[in-house]
């Protein structure tokens, strides 16, 4: 059995979330989600979107594709629409430093957990 202790709001350094999601699996996070209803496919970077968190969304994992200018690294998410939507309900947004594409990096959270054992009786 797990208890919700409360939860920890991460920094915007990519780093850190990284670890973070190593660590203990999928994390929370806010993003200006006005560009997500336009989403097809492919790796987000939209320098029109700004940090306005107006949709909740997990942090799933991480990768790196390689594009004609070189290496691009990017956060997997997890979107809340369906497999229909984006690609197959997930969506990549590039990997920056700072606020991230479209506040990514802004507000990104993890619960704490507090195991408890079950006495068999």
């Amino acid at each position: 059995m797990v208890n919700i202790q409360g939860y920890v709001r991460l920094t915007q350094s990519t780093k850190e979330i990284t670890k973070a999601l190593l660590k203990v699996g999928p994390l929370g996070a806010g993003l200006n989600g006005r560009f997500l209803q336009f989403y097809k496919g492919g790796v987000l970077d939209n320098p029109a979107c700004n940090s306005d968190l107006t949709h909740a969304v997990v942090i799933v994992g991480y990768g790196v594709e390689e594009t004609k200018t070189g290496k691009e690294e990017y956060w997997i998410l997890k979107n809340e629409w369906g497999n229909f939507w984006g690609e197959k309900g997930y969506f990549r947004v590039k990997k920056t430093e700072g606020d991230g594409v479209c506040g990514i990096n802004t507000y990104v959270s993890t619960a704490i957990i507090k195991e408890e054992k079950i006495v068999q009786a």
